[in-house]
């Protein structure tokens, strides 16, 4: 066990056991209700589309490689998915559209829906990133997790 004779040792001592663990499995539990939203909220809100393929894991908004982990300097993680467009139609990302509808998103500069109508589900907003942003500020996920983090590196925590 470490010892600290001032307490600036001691906090830059906790800075880089924070800053190692946050790296470890928060980003999981992150990308875990991520994929739970993106599955619940957007590819179960309507039965499969009949004007385009659905990509899922397959260079689609479950697709590891359009995940992304960032780490900011103060320690928090920003998860944002890269997932494009069909890059038939256009090399935007995917993300806008679903999360804010067809209409919203041309009013914040992203192109809408080659054939948008509001009978469409598609049309509509599917707010993934809002619904994983208050999952996870009901169940806190990614606490337990850097929580966990912690445990493993010798430091206990409380919530």
């Amino acid at each position: 066990m470490e010892e600290f004779n001032s307490f600036k040792k001691l906090q830059d001592f906790l800075k880089q056991a924070v800053k190692k663990a946050i790296q470890d499995e928060p980003p999981k539990a992150i990308k875990n209700v991520l994929k739970k939203h993106i599955l619940r909220d957007v590819y179960m809100a309507y039965e499969k589309p009949k004007k385009y393929v659905r990509r899922y894991h397959n260079d689609g908004l479950m697709d590891e490689d359009n995940i992304k982990v960032q780490f900011k300097r103060n320690n928090t993680i920003e998860v944002y998915n890269i997932a494009k467009r069909n890059l038939m139609y256009t090399n935007q990302y995917l993300t806008p559209v679903i999360e804010y509808g067809h209409e919203k998103a041309k009013e914040l500069g992203y192109r809408g829906y080659t054939f948008p109508h509001p009978r469409y589900k598609y049309y509509h907003k599917r707010p993934f990133i809002a619904n994983t942003r208050e999952s996870l500020r009901k169940n806190k996920s990614h606490v337990k997790a850097l929580q966990h983090s912690l445990r493993r590196l010798g430091i206990n925590t409380e919530m």
